[in-house]
């Protein structure tokens, strides 16, 4: 960890990270306009494979009598799940990053793909909790009916 420190301290990495930033910007440009139309093809495959499961969520929600509450639990469940799962990687990282010293660097990569992995999942649970939601809000009967609305008082 003091290695990790003097490193970042030193002024070689920081000139050394812009230099990388500016490669990477100038190669990204250059590379842009070859990949420009795969990119096109797959946002436009992947905004009909978004639509297609909103309109199932939709059919979904009309062919259940609380079909709106059953989907707004799920989306909630694995928006906090995911969440619960990145806790859990933060807390994991933290308790390996102290204990590094004496494990082996094949167990550190095994512990770091492990969390990576636990991580991507997570990220993908709060995905799917937030396409469930949003499908949820957009929809006609959407929450309509989870709140009876008060009658107002006569006066």
């Amino acid at each position: 960890m003091q290695a990790l420190i003097e490193q970042i301290k030193s002024p070689a990495f920081w000139v050394l990270s812009v230099v990388a930033g500016f490669v990477i910007n100038v190669l990204s440009n250059l590379v842009t306009p070859f990949v420009g139309n795969h990119i096109r093809i797959f946002s436009t495959r992947s905004r009909e494979k978004r639509d297609l499961k909103k309109k199932h969520i939709t059919d979904w929600i009309d062919g259940h009598q609380n079909g709106a509450v059953l989907v707004l639990l799920e989306a909630h469940f694995l928006s906090f799940l995911g969440m619960s799962m990145i806790a859990l990687v933060i807390g994991l990282a933290l308790l390996a990053q102290a204990d590094a010293n004496t494990n082996s660097d094949l167990l550190r990569i095994f512990v770091a793909v492990g969390l990576i992995v636990v991580a991507v999942a997570g990220m993908a649970a709060m995905n799917i909790g937030g396409t469930l939601l949003e499908a949820v809000q957009q929809h006609p009967k959407g929450l309509k009916g989870l709140f009876p609305i008060r009658a107002k008082p006569k006066e």
